[in-house]
């Protein structure tokens, strides 16, 4: 194992990854599977005819809005913030 990495695994859905990662970064890859798993027990509730797979495709593509909407606040902030320095 290359230095600096640990060993972990996660658990999805259900079915369990190992990973190699940095320490600094299991904090975060924690949080990130905390929030997924969330998201696919909250769309198994909501549609409760549809499969692991459904919930899962649907969390994805909730996620990568949420963070497309974050990149665009984010954005925003940095012209806010350059606009009002310039003055």
């Amino acid at each position: 194992m290359a230095e600096g990495k640990q060993s972990i695994k996660i658990t999805i859905a259900d079915r369990s990854y190992p990973l190699n990662i940095t320490a600094s970064h299991e904090e975060v890859v924690r949080a990130a599977v905390k929030e997924i798993n969330n998201n696919v027990e909250h769309f198994m509730s909501r549609y409760a005819n549809r499969d692991v797979q459904d919930a899962l495709s649907i969390a994805v593509l909730d996620n990568q809005e949420a963070a497309k909407f974050a990149g665009d606040l984010e954005n925003l902030s940095l012209q806010l913030e350059e606009y009002i320095n310039t003055k």
